[in-house]
């Protein structure tokens, strides 16, 4: 089997909208088309659309999941790269993407991961907006192996973790997890970071732009839900979120990433607890301990303002509960 340096991994689940724009844009690299491969992998079945994408991608793959997990397990299987670039079927990757990922992995000594900032457009709007956050002013790089809590802190708040299209990895470090991964039902991205720090090995945050992550209704459900609708499928959402944080904390064996992943799941928990209309008061008050360990954590702010939120819901449920919808689905 030969080889390639890159293997480009597009996962599209249920939905076909974008997913041919995603797929062109990976094949409208400066790269060399020689170097790499794209692998598709799809729940769904529709003959004249799928000959459309079999002329996009080297390896078509149907799987019956709807969970994201077994969808990239069997991609990576089929991969030849030695390096995985992943591209979500409503993201696109800019033409010098895969270039600069493999001249970023030559050029760093023990590289495993990069993570490249990216650029946001709201569905099919010609105009590309400006990135969600601000990108550093310089590369980051961490070598995993050594850093410190100062150093990790850096990285962390540069929200490493964010967007699988942004995201590349040393083969090496994913393949022999692929069963931890096949657990996952929808947040690949914070477990291919944490697979890269649990390596030792070097981690890269690039400020360059290199995707574009899309926005629309797809993703963003919240507008125009009744409430009930709304705190229905945030409990669902969160309760999935659990189940990831499990298949996470399985690969991590360094006690530094336990705590951060820790309380990152922690974050989870408790708006799981907010979301979940039949909750007892006992349950509010068991996911509001033992948060004080995380106020020095990325996610300090947010967790001292969701305590607050959910305490407050201890005495107010409806009220509070009314009050959040009302702020998380305001135009």
């Amino acid at each position: 089997m030969n080889s390639v340096d890159i293997s480009v991994i597009v996962i599209a689940h249920d939905r076909k909208e974008y997913l041919i724009d995603a797929l062109k844009s990976a094949n409208d690299q400066t790269l060399d088309r020689n170097k790499y491969e794209i692998i598709c992998v799809k729940n769904f079945v529709d003959d004249n659309y799928d000959r459309e994408i079999t002329c996009l991608v080297d390896k078509l793959i149907t799987s019956k999941s709807t969970a994201v997990g077994p969808k990239l397990k069997v991609a990576i299987e089929e991969s030849r790269g030695e390096i995985l670039s992943f591209l979500d079927y409503d993201d696109l990757f800019l033409p010098g993407k895969l270039q600069y990922v493999s001249e970023s992995f030559l050029a760093v000594g023990r590289s495993v991961y990069l993570h490249n900032a990216h650029m946001t457009r709201r569905g099919n709007e010609d105009n590309l907006s400006s990135s969600i956050s601000p990108a550093p002013e310089s590369v980051v790089t961490l070598d995993a192996s050594s850093a410190g809590n100062k150093e990790m802190k850096v990285l962390m708040s540069m929200y490493p973790d964010f967007n699988s299209s942004s995201i590349s990895i040393s083969r090496k470090i994913i393949v022999p997890r692929l069963n931890q991964m096949e657990k996952l039902i929808m947040h690949p991205d914070t477990f291919i970071f944490y697979a890269a720090l649990e390596s030792g090995g070097i981690l890269v945050d690039d400020p360059r732009v290199l995707t574009v992550y899309r926005v629309h209704g797809s993703t963003t459900n919240y507008e125009k839900v009744s409430i009930r609708s709304f705190f229905s499928s945030g409990k669902e959402y969160y309760s999935k979120t659990m189940s990831d944080w499990d298949a996470i904390s399985s690969i991590l064996s360094l006690e530094r990433n336990g705590k951060m992943c820790e309380c990152q799941k922690r974050h989870s928990e408790i708006l799981g607890g907010l979301f979940s209309l039949k909750s007892k008061r006992s349950e509010l008050f068991r996911v509001c301990l033992g948060f004080g360990k995380c106020l020095t954590s990325r996610s300090g702010v947010n967790l001292v303002i969701l305590e607050i939120i959910v305490l407050a819901a201890v005495f107010l449920p409806r009220s509070i509960r009314a009050l959040y919808f009302l702020i998380r689905t305001r135009p």
